[in-house]
C-alpha cells in the first residue's frame, strides 16, 4: 500500500514522494535495529543461563572469531558496497551486486577455511579435542552468518527494507525459540557446540527468506579482481581501523581467558551484555545519524555540525550515565534476575562497563563528526593508540588485578579515545 501512494505522489510531488520513501525506510531500519539488539540481548541470557559460567565463556571466544570476520566482511565489502552501490547507474548496478556476491562468497570460504581446518585434524587426533569439537560448529555458524548478514545488507541498499527485516525476525526468533528448549536436552559437554549449530541453523533460515532475491554474477559486471582494486581505496584503511577496533575492543576479554580461565570471559560477558542495552540509541543511530551529520555539515558548515554533535554528546551521554546507573547501582540482583546466581558475583563488572559506555557515547557523536567532514585520520591515530596501551597493558593489568585489571585496561582504551577525538576537535573548533 504505501509503494503504492509513493508512486501515485512521485508523479505529481517528486518532494512529498521522497520524503514518505525516506521516512518509510527509517522506520524499517529503527525497528531491525531494535529487533537485533533485543534479540541480541536476550540471546545472550538464554545461553548464558543454559550453559553455565565457564561453558558460557567458552562459547563467547568462539564467538569472539565470528565477530572478528564479521569486522573483516564490514571492511572489505559491506562498507564499499554501501557507499558505492547507491551511487552504480541503474544499467550496471545489478552486474555490481551480483560481483560484491561472489566475492562474499569466496571471502566466507577464506575465513571458514581455518575453523574447519582444526576441525578436520582435530577428527585425526592432531588437534586439541576440546577446540576441535568447537571448530566444525564454528566453520558452519561463520559461513552462515556472514552471508545472512551480507543479504541484509544487500537488501537494505537497495531499498527492500521489509525483506530484510523479515530475514532478520526468522533468523533472531528462531533463536529465541529454540535455544533454551534445545540447550535444556543436550548433555552439558555438548552446549558450546550445540549453541553454535543453532545459531548457524537460525542464520541459514535468515538466508532462505531472501529466495531468489540475491545479486547474481553477470557478464557485463566487473570481474572480481576489477572489483577487488576498486573498493581497495576505499577499504583498506576501513580493514586496518576495524582490526584495530576489533583488538582494542575484545583482546582484554579474550586474554582473560588465557590467563583467568573461561569462567572470566563468562563473567565480562554476561556484566557487559546486561550494560549494553544503554547503547541501543547509538546502534540505532549508525544507520541513521552519519548521513543527517553530513547534510548538516554542508548546509551549515563547521559551527551547525559543531552544535548537532554537542546536542548529541549531551544528550546521549546524560541517558547513558542515568541508565548506566539504574543497572549498575543494584547490579547483583539484575545479574541475578536475568543469568542466575554464579553471575551474581561480579556486580562490580557492571559498574566498570557502564563507566565505559558513558565514554563510548560521549567518543560516537565526534566519530560522526569526523565521517561527516571525510576526516578519517583522528579516528584512525586513535585506534593507534588505544591499541598500542592495549598491547603494552594487557598483560601486566591482568596479572596484577585480574578482572580489575581487565575493567581498568577497558576504560583505559576509551579514556585514550576520547581525549585523542576530543584533542582534535577542539582543533576544528567542534568543542570549545
Amino acid at each position: 500500500m504505501a509503494e503504492r501512494v509513493t508512486g501515485l505522489l512521485a508523479g505529481r510531488w517528486p518532494g512529498a514522494a521522497n520524503l514518505l520513501r525516506r521516512s518509510h525506510r527509517v522506520r524499517w531500519v529503527l525497528a531491525d535495529q531494535v529487533l537485533v539488539s533485543g534479540a541480541s540481548f536476550l540471546t545472550g541470557i538464554l545461553i548464558a543461563r543454559a550453559l553455565g559460567l565457564t561453558r558460557f565463556g567458552i562459547f563467547s571466544l568462539a564467538w569472539m572469531v565470528v565477530l572478528i570476520a564479521q569486522s573483516v566482511q564490514t571492511a572489505l565489502i559491506i562498507s564499499p558496497m554501501m557507499s558505492l552501490g547507491p551511487k552504480e547507474p541503474a544499467a550496471s548496478a545489478r552486474g555490481y551486486y551480483g560481483a560484491t556476491f561472489i566475492q562474499q562468497l569466496l571471502l566466507a570460504l577464506l575465513l571458514t577455511a581455518l575453523p574447519a581446518g582444526l576441525w578436520l585434524l582435530g577428527r585425526f587426533g592432531l588437534a586439541p579435542g576440546a577446540w576441535a569439537s568447537v571448530a566444525g560448529p564454528l566453520a558452519l555458524c561463520l559461513l552462515a552468518v556472514q552471508i545472512q548478514d551480507y543479504l541484509r545488507r544487500y537488501h537494505f541498499v537497495c531499498g527492500r527494507v521489509a525483506r530484510a527485516f523479515a530475514s532478520d525476525l526468522v533468523r533472531n526468533g528462531a533463536q529465541l525459540a529454540l535455544l533454551w528448549p534445545v540447550l535444556a536436552r543436550v548433555p552439558a559437554e555438548q552446549g558450546v557446540e550445540t549453541a553454535l549449530l543453532l545459531m548457524a541453523a537460525c542464520a541459514l533460515a535468515g538466508i532462505l527468506v531472501f529466495g531468489a532475491q540475491v545479486p547474481a554474477l553477470r557478464h557485463d559486471g566487473p570481474g572480481i579482481g576489477a572489483l577487488a582494486r576498486r573498493h581497495q581505496s576505499l577499504s583498506g584503511w576501513l580493514l586496518g581501523a576495524s582490526l584495530l577496533q576489533w583488538l582494542t575492543s575484545h583482546l582484554f576479554v579474550a586474554a582473560s581467558g588465557a590467563l583467568l580461565g573461561a569462567a572470566a570471559v563468562g563473567a565480562l560477558r554476561a556484566a557487559q551484555n546486561l550494560i549494553a542495552v544503554t547503547h541501543l540509541f547509538f546502534q540505532a543511530a549508525d544507520n541513521l545519524v552519519p548521513p543527517h551529520a553530513a547534510r548538516i555539515y554542508h548546509r551549515d558548515g563547521r559551527p551547525g555540525l559543531a552544535r548537532f554533535v554537542r546536542r548529541l554528546m549531551l544528550g546521549g551521554g546524560a541517558l547513558t550515565a542515568l541508565a548506566g546507573l539504574a543497572l549498575a547501582w543494584p547490579a547483583e540482583w539484575w545479574l541475578r534476575l536475568f543469568f542466575g546466581d554464579e553471575y551474581a558475583a561480579y556486580g562490580l563488572l557492571v559498574a566498570g562497563y557502564a563507566v565505559s559506555y558513558v565514554l563510548m557515547a560521549l567518543i560516537v557523536p565526534l566519530r560522526y563528526a569526523f565521517v561527516a567532514m571525510e576526516a578519517g585520520r583522528p579516528v584512525f591515530i586513535g585506534y593507534v593508540l588505544a591499541s598500542a596501551f592495549t598491547l603494552a597493558a594487557c598483560y601486566p593489568l591482568i596479572e596484577s588485578w585480574r578482572l580489575g585489571g581487565v575493567m581498568a585496561g577497558i576504560i583505559g582504551v576509551q579514556l585514550i579515545m576520547l581525549l585523542n577525538l576530543g584533542r582534535h576537535a577542539r582543533r576544528q573548533m567542534l568543542l570549545p
